[in-house]
This record gives structure tokens, C-alpha cells and sequence, in this order.
């Protein structure tokens, strides 16, 4: 089982660090901060910092040095637009990937029958009720990424308005835990009443995280101190 799926259903609140860039050094600042896990990226734009992700084989010697540094699972986006293939699955298993995690509407149906890597998908501002009460159903599903914000809300603070759609979404997906990427600028303060709605982990990226060492590390032990007092 997923090493991150493990620690969703054991902890009331978590921290994953989703890496700005596929960094070694970042990486290390996110465990050095007390994060539970990281995520990588490949083949993609990322929509809230612009930079562009190269493929398994461009970022493949990157990647075994960020699983040889950590002692933390790491996960990884392998793809957008162009997808992944059962092979590249395999191939991210064989080299320690804990978990992977994709929109939704670029994940294929294969991805329901990965044997060990847990399976994130995260949604859009496009679900409805009715939308979450078939993705509970899916046993291939094991945690749900709640990407809900349009673009032009990225960065700005969240709201209450923001807590309830979350807590909603928890409640109809009370089969998978709900992780909350930090499209909004999302703050450690945030984390009680994020934890009060249901929320599994918060996943905080560039717009919580800034890009060097140091923004990383003071970033995640921020988020790690109100956690840890929960």
C-alpha cells in the first residue's frame, strides 16, 4: 500500500509538498521542514508557476536522486494533455514511486488497476454532486485531490466560501481522503479550520512555498507546527 495513503488514514491532518521544480534541494528543504511526503512532476506546464516539466527519461536521473535523499514517499504528476502509458506506470513503481496523481479527465482507466502506487486524482471546478457520489464508488480511486479554483482565483486568500465547497466535498467522498492544493494562497492558520472541514492533507505549492531552499523548508515547518498542534 501507498506510504502517503497509509499516513492520510492515520493522521487527522497531513503535509504534502508539491515541488516547484524536480529538485533534490527542495526536496530535502520539504523533509527538512517536516513534510509527509512530495510530489514531482513530468510532461507538463504547471498552471501556477509556468515551468515546464520534461519527460521520465529528461527528468529520470533527477527523480532516483530525489528517492535515493528522502525518507519520505514521493509522488509524481506523470502527465497532462500527454498522458502516461501502463509501461511509464511501470516503470515509476519499479523506481520507488509511492503515489501518482492526475487530473481526473487525463487519467486513464488503467490507472484503476495500479497494484501498489496509490491513485490520486484531483477534480476541477466542473463536479457535481452527482459527479462525487460516482468517484466514491470507484475503488480505484484511493484519495481525491479537491483543484477546484479557477485561474483568476489563484493566489488570492481563502474564504469561507472556499471551507464550505471543501467541507461538501469531503462529505460526499467520505470514502477517500480530500488533499487541497494551494491554489489559493493558503497559510498554517488555515489549517485548523481545513482539518475541521474533513480535509485528509493540505498540499501546499509555489504560491505557499516561494522556490529556494530556504522558502521551502521555513514554508513546510510553518504549516508542520500548526498541523502538529491540532
Amino acid at each position: 500500500m501507498s506510504k502517503l495513503l497509509e499516513t492520510l488514514r492515520s493522521k487527522k491532518l497531513s503535509l504534502i509538498v508539491a515541488l516547484p521544480e524536480n529538485s533534490v534541494e527542495l526536496a530535502k528543504a520539504a523533509e527538512a521542514g517536516g513534510a509527509d511526503a512530495v510530489k514531482a512532476h513530468l510532461k507538463m506546464v504547471h498552471r501556477a508557476s509556468g515551468i515546464r516539466f520534461g519527460t521520465l527519461e529528461q527528468e529520470r536521473p533527477v527523480l532516483e536522486e530525489i528517492l535515493r535523499s528522502v525518507s519520505i514517499p514521493v509522488g509524481i504528476v506523470p502527465g497532462a494533455e500527454e498522458g502516461t502509458s501502463p509501461e511509464e506506470l511501470a516503470e515509476l513503481r519499479r523506481m520507488g514511486i509511492d503515489f501518482v496523481d492526475m487530473f481526473v479527465h487525463f487519467s486513464p482507466t488503467y490507472m484503476l488497476t495500479e497494484p501498489t502506487m496509490g491513485r490520486m486524482v484531483a477534480i476541477t471546478n466542473d463536479y457535481d454532486s452527482e459527479y462525487l457520489y460516482g468517484l466514491n464508488r470507484l475503488p480505484g480511486v484511493d484519495m481525491v485531490e479537491a483543484a477546484i479554483m479557477p485561474k483568476e482565483q489563484y493566489g488570492q486568500p481563502l474564504t469561507f466560501n472556499d471551507v464550505a465547497r471543501y467541507a461538501a466535498i469531503a462529505g460526499r467522498l467520505a470514502e477517500k481522503p480530500i488533499i487541497v492544493p494551494s491554489q489559493k494562497a493558503l497559510k498554517p492558520a488555515d489549517a485548523e479550520v481545513l482539518a475541521q472541514a474533513g480535509v485528509k492533507a493540505i498540499m501546499i505549492g509555489v504560491l505557499s512555498t516561494g522556490s529556494s531552499y530556504r522558502e521551502v523548508e521555513q514554508a513546510a515547518r510553518e504549516f508542520r507546527r500548526v498541523i502538529d498542534s491540532l
